[in-house]
């Protein structure tokens, strides 16, 4: 992979686990299981690191793995909110809460 290639999806990695974090806040502190969501504040800061790390050594590959560790742990924390928050409010209109609590549980 090229370096460019390399910066970019490190910084896809951080702008999703960043997303994936406010989502997993927005859901959660209505319902007061904000202190589950800002667990997620962990995956966001392996995503940073990561980055980081491609940034200054591109060669080396812990930098990769802590991007997508972050990725994955950050969708999983933001998918369990959102299949808690679409099964307690069916009204809400989230789709998917069923299939999320399915591949996140």
């Amino acid at each position: 992979m090229t370096r460019r290639v390399q910066r970019v999806a490190a910084a896809s990695a951080v702008a999703t686990a960043l997303a994936g974090w406010i989502l997993a806040l927005v859901l959660a502190v209505p319902d007061g299981h904000g202190v589950e969501a800002a667990i997620g504040v962990g995956g966001v800061a392996f995503a940073v690191v990561g980055a980081l790390v491609v940034w200054q050594r591109p060669d080396n590959r812990l930098g990769t793995l802590f991007c997508v560790g972050s990725v994955v742990l950050t969708m999983l924390s933001a998918g369990g909110v959102y299949s808690r928050y679409a099964a307690a409010h069916p009204g809400a209109g989230l789709p998917g809460g069923v299939l999320v609590s399915w591949l996140v549980g």
